[in-house]
């Protein structure tokens, strides 16, 4: 405790020094002028936010950017823009989202083309369950870039979240499977998606396209093992279960102990009934 309360108290004290030592009086009271001092401070401080950010430090990462942040108001400074773009990735990866989305917000009213903004704000959006939001800023930044297949991967993951979005979910893995054929997450959420459409051949054959990508993959592993759980193939869904399981996915330890119990129990009815 005593070592953390030491390491915040020299934090302040080095962001104290840089403001009083590089602003002088007569120019923190002004606001037309921006001195080259004051620019060198932006930029050191922006700096040690950057490593900061390295060393997942997210908190000292967000007090630098936001200490930059205060002196660059009013001022059309292009620092103050990644000085908040910076900023809201360091909350996104703390898990601050509504603050997050307040950076990005503020990115995309100072350059409405920043694509980057529109998708970092719609994984904040998503990660709070305001998907229709999510979808809409994710469909923008596909308007900027539409060559980058993880955005389309990152709307269907948005979309697969309703019903009624499901086949546009399906549709959006697709498109950044042709940007990216050995994109094994987007052909694993193919398989997902169809397994919520009840379409059950279907997601056994996406699972097994991403377990031929990667054979290791213990999440389509699984999936695949729900797929033929819910067709009636319960010796492959024990044998998947049991593969995922021993590679430590939990969800598959689950799946086997309980279908293996099931097995026994019903075995042990026909047994009794004999």
């Amino acid at each position: 405790m005593a070592r953390k309360l030491f390491a915040v108290v020299s934090l302040l004290l080095i962001m104290f020094l840089l403001l009083s030592c590089s602003v002088p009086s007569d120019e923190r009271a002004s606001k037309s002028s921006f001195s080259p001092r004051n620019e060198a401070t932006v930029k050191h401080l922006i700096t040690l936010g950057n490593h900061s950010f390295e060393k997942a430090q997210y908190e000292a990462a967000a007090l630098y950017y936001g200490t930059a942040i205060k002196l660059l108001q009013g001022h059309g400074d292009s620092n103050l823009i990644n000085a908040h773009y910076n900023r809201g990735l360091a909350y996104l990866k703390r898990g601050s989202y509504k603050s997050a989305i307040g950076d990005f917000t503020r990115v995309i009213q100072m350059n409405p083309n920043d694509g980057r903004a529109y998708y970092n704000r719609g994984n904040a959006l998503a990660l709070i369950n305001f998907h229709e939001k999510a979808i809409d800023d994710y469909s923008r930044a596909i308007e900027l870039s539409p060559e980058k297949a993880y955005l389309y991967y990152s709307r269907g993951l948005a979309y697969q979240e309703t019903e009624e979005y499901y086949d546009r979910a399906i549709d959006d893995f697709k498109k950044a499977i042709t940007l990216n054929p050995e994109d094994k997450k987007a052909y694993c959420f193919l398989g997902i998606t169809h397994y919520k459409k009840k379409d059950y051949r279907e997601a056994q054959k996406y699972f097994g396209v991403a377990l031929s990508i990667d054979p290791a993959y213990a999440e389509a592993i699984t999936g695949r093992g729900q797929a033929y759980l819910r067709s009636g193939k319960i010796e492959k869904a024990l044998s998947d279960f049991k593969k995922a399981c021993d590679m430590g996915d939990d969800t598959g330890c689950t799946m086997l102990e309980l279908l293996t119990q099931k097995k026994t129990e019903l075995q042990t009815q026909l047994k009794v009934r004999e």
